[in-house]
């Protein structure tokens, strides 16, 4: 795979509309604001556990398939 090039800037706008978009999903579920959509116990846990580690990782992921300018 060919390795693309990103600007600091770009990197970072990335991973701040990850944050957004992926942060925004965990309050929506832990807060039950999706309507319809009222998890308990178990499976809220596992959904809010899946999208914690992908915001930690996600910047990783993404920082070891871009190169630096």
């Amino acid at each position: 795979m060919k390795k693309k090039n990103l600007t600091q800037q770009q990197y970072m706008l990335i991973v701040a509309a990850h944050v957004l978009f992926s942060g925004g999903l965990l309050a929506a579920f832990n807060l039950n604001l999706i309507p319809g959509l009222a998890l308990e116990g178990g499976m809220k846990l596992i959904i809010s556990a899946v999208l914690l580690a992908d915001l930690l990782i996600f910047p990783l992921i993404l920082k070891t398939a871009v190169r630096d300018n």
